[in-house]
């Protein structure tokens, strides 16, 4: 049986695009557990952090380029650290997504779907 349509796709993305792809659907699906575990709206984040709630929308359907500065002040109003630096390596909590070198990322999310 032949591969679907979706993973020939998949397999036409160049190797940069991908890892920071991934990495930014980790930090979504990070931040979207958060909301979750601590039973917070998407407005109520937005509401917090002084944001339109559409804003909120587009970061959480992961295809947003997150800053450090961004992704700081969500850690900060959530209360709950989004990514750790561990001996050099950066991590996304909760998602096993970590960097190996500068341009190799490696994911195991069991959140996400694609």
């Amino acid at each position: 049986m032949g591969k679907s349509l979706f993973d020939e796709c998949v397999e036409c993305i160049p190797a940069g695009l991908k890892s920071k792809l991934d990495l930014s659907f980790a930090v979504a699906d990070r931040i979207a557990m958060i909301l979750e575990t601590k039973g917070m709206s998407q407005r109520e984040l937005a509401r917090r952090m002084n944001k339109r709630p559409s804003e909120i929308s587009k970061w959480l359907r992961g295809t947003h380029n997150f800053t450090l500065s961004t992704i700081a002040d969500v850690s900060n109003v959530l209360g709950e650290p989004i990514i750790e630096v561990v001996n050099g390596r950066a991590c996304v909590i909760g998602s096993c997504i970590a960097a190996e070198s500068p341009a190799e990322y490696k994911t195991s999310n069991p959140h996400r779907t694609r």
